[in-house]
């Protein structure tokens, strides 16, 4: 079962950086998408400044492994295994 913070990022699609206290929105149908956005002292996420080119790459690849660590329907590799096409 994976991490509440793993699954979280996942679900949100805001991947933080390793301290946790920044993320980059990458989910395409937020007003967020591509803005660096820095975590709140109560939890929420508060937008810093639009994300640089190489800070949304590197968000998108390590969400690209979260799902290889999380097999979810969203993950071609699962979609392999259940016989689905990739």
């Amino acid at each position: 079962m994976p991490s509440d913070k793993i699954q979280r990022q996942i679900d949100s699609k805001i991947i933080e950086g390793r301290d946790g206290n920044y993320g980059v929105c990458i989910d395409a149908d937020s007003d967020w998408k591509d803005w660096l956005l820095q975590k709140h002292a109560d939890g929420g996420w508060v937008t810093l400044r639009k994300a640089l080119p190489s800070e949304i790459s590197a968000a998108k690849t390590q969400y690209n492994l979260l799902l290889v660590i999380v097999p979810t329907d969203r993950c071609p590799s699962h979609e392999s295994e259940q016989g689905g096409e990739v």
